[in-house]
């Protein structure tokens, strides 16, 4: 049997040359559950070498650990959860603070408590981007396996989370180092623009590399794909809302919008 990190000729449980198990099960729930918990616990080593690859070769990084390399490189949600983290702390101590509030539309409807769950409930999320990226994982493997072909056959759904857990990893370490870039440098500002573009070019890289094809190509799926996946949120977002307001037995009435 060869050792699926080093490829070394193994007879025993572990390999005596990287110490992985010698047989590696497939990625499935219990997996993903399991990777959750382990995002909470100690820090392992390949942190280094996963950073680098992460932005040099993302794509042939994440085939090669749901492939079954999972000793060389640091697990992807014990990955977005220490990112997340990090990136929280240096957001509150350059002063970053979420400053949503509802529209006046919608505060005209909910009753003032309401509006005060919706408020900070929207800028929880806001303010822990991390926690934020984490929640959306489902939907953007949903979007990936919808929009490629390549990804819906060649990995399972819980594979493409893991996938995705990687590139949601490489969006908050950009956040972080442009949060670290506008406080040292205040008078040339990143623009929310600029940063969204770069999300597109990085995902349209990450999956040149995973799935071949041209900028073209991938650059034209990315586009689609975070159009699927921001419908996706806004679907989910507006049946949150009208059960919220079915809960708290919200009645609109159209002529002056004041809740009976």
């Amino acid at each position: 049997m060869k050792c699926k990190n080093c490829h070394s000729e193994v007879n025993t449980p572990y390999c005596p040359y990287c110490g992985q198990r010698s047989s590696t099960s497939q990625l499935t729930y219990k997996s993903l559950a399991q990777s959750l918990m382990m995002s909470f616990g100690t820090i392992d080593r390949g942190i280094i070498r996963t950073l680098i690859d992460l932005f040099v070769h993302p794509g042939r990084m994440s085939v090669e650990y749901v492939s079954g390399k999972r000793v060389t490189f640091f697990a992807p949600f014990q990955l977005l959860f220490i990112m997340a983290t990090l990136y929280m702390i240096i957001y509150f101590w350059s002063g970053g603070n979420s400053d949503f509030t509802t529209p006046e539309l919608l505060q005209d409807i909910i009753s003032p408590a309401l509006n005060l769950f919706l408020t900070k409930s929207v800028r929880f999320f806001q303010n822990n981007r991390g926690i934020m990226w984490a929640f959306c994982i489902p939907f953007q493997a949903f979007a990936f396996r919808i929009l490629y072909k390549e990804v819906r056959y060649r990995f399972t759904w819980v594979e493409t989370c893991f996938i995705a857990a990687y590139f949601f990893s490489q969006i908050i370490i950009v956040e972080l180092a442009v949060v670290v870039y506008n406080q040292l440098f205040p008078a040339y500002l990143i623009k929310d623009s600029t940063l969204t573009l770069t999300y597109l070019l990085l995902l349209s890289y990450d999956m040149k590399q995973l799935t071949g094809g041209t900028w073209k190509k991938n650059i034209y799926k990315c586009i689609l794909s975070q159009i699927l996946f921001y419908t996706v949120l806004a679907t989910l977002a507006l049946i949150a809302l009208v059960l919220i307001l079915s809960i708290y037995n919200v009645d609109i009435d159209p002529d002056n919008l004041n809740i009976k």
